[in-house]
């Protein structure tokens, strides 16, 4: 009787691990002809699955302000949406309205773009833990996903703003980016990023031309305070993106006073490589954008390190040739 017990007990297992609860009263909804699940999570219903609305246009058009919501499909395959959504720019997703307060954008009705504040609080809710957040089928070589908050994020890529390697489209199974109605500052808006190599849950300031996907929440949300937009709050430096990455990638920082600023590539051996940034700045949002062509190096792991005013923060980055 006893092994029978324990065999019940793993062959169940799986089912309360990956145990998923629709919002009460409100398991589905249909938005533009389409059925999209719903998900719980803590005191924030979710849609379950990123938006896939409007008329696809080619990788070679930007969208624009034109009255009709536009759609980009990875590698300009319509079953590319059907699987992971469609990619907006910020102001596509925003439907050109200023950021903000519960931004409605091109979420249903009762529904809006996430804030910066929905994110965190769906960042504290799971722990800071990304595989509870990723859907457990991956791509081949990614980390293991939980999906024990039902989220089911999917590594869904993005259309950058310029072309890489040929193609606008990049990082599909590599990235899952999801817009928030958040301004970084005047160009940038908060994105929330989960990556195959990692477990981490990145928040950060992207550029508002690239193409992401949108995950709506329900419900009139967390009002979004920024006393002054032009100058950040405290010292931080963001993940850079792409990453991996070849040949550029982008490292986004914040500088909240005036200060004097190193920004420096080392290797994994801790050796100084190259120093980016190194000299006196006021108060601000600052994006250097580093070039491996410049320096001719070899692909591996490389750490960049930002020093301010007794600020000191490290990351990790990946370079593919």
């Amino acid at each position: 009787m006893k092994k029978v017990f324990s065999l019940l007990a793993v062959l169940l297992l799986p089912a309360i691990i990956y145990s998923q609860t629709p919002c009460p009263g409100t398991p589905t909804i249909v938005y533009e002809n389409k059925v999209y699940n719903t998900v719980q999570i803590g005191d924030q219903c979710w849609l379950k699955e990123n938006l896939d609305i409007g008329t696809m246009i080619s990788s070679s058009v930007d969208q624009s302000n034109n009255g009709i919501i536009e759609k980009y499909c990875y590698d300009d395959n319509t079953d590319n949406c059907v699987k992971y959504g469609g990619l907006y720019t910020w102001d596509e997703a925003m439907k050109y309205s200023v950021g903000g307060k519960n931004t409605q954008g091109i979420c249903p009705k009762g529904w809006h773009i996430p804030l910066l504040e929905d994110f965190k609080e769906l960042q504290s809710f799971v722990k800071g833990d990304g595989a509870a957040l990723k859907d457990v089928n991956l791509a081949s070589g990614s980390l293991p996903a939980t999906n024990s908050s039902g989220f089911s994020a999917l590594l869904s890529g993005a259309r950058g703003a310029i072309r890489s390697n040929g193609s606008y489209f990049s990082h599909l199974k590599v990235y899952a980016l999801l817009w928030s109605s958040t301004e970084y500052n005047a160009n940038y808006a908060y994105v929330m990023d989960l990556a195959f190599n990692n477990q981490d849950i990145n928040i950060y300031g992207n550029g508002k031309p690239a193409a992401f996907c949108i995950r709506c929440i329900k419900g009139e949300g967390t009002v979004d305070v920024q006393e002054n937009k032009n100058v950040p709050h405290e010292f931080s430096l963001q993940q850079n993106y792409p990453n991996p990455f070849n040949p550029e990638t982008s490292i986004t920082y914040n500088i909240p006073n005036a200060a004097f600023v190193t920004l420096k590539i080392y290797d994994v051996l801790g050796k100084e490589l190259i120093v980016l940034e190194n000299e006196f700045k006021q108060p601000g949002y600052y994006e250097y954008v580093f070039d491996m062509h410049d320096d001719n190096l070899s692909s591996g792991v490389y750490f960049y390190t930002l020093t301010a005013n007794g600020f000191c923060a490290t990351k990790k980055m990946l370079f593919l040739k």
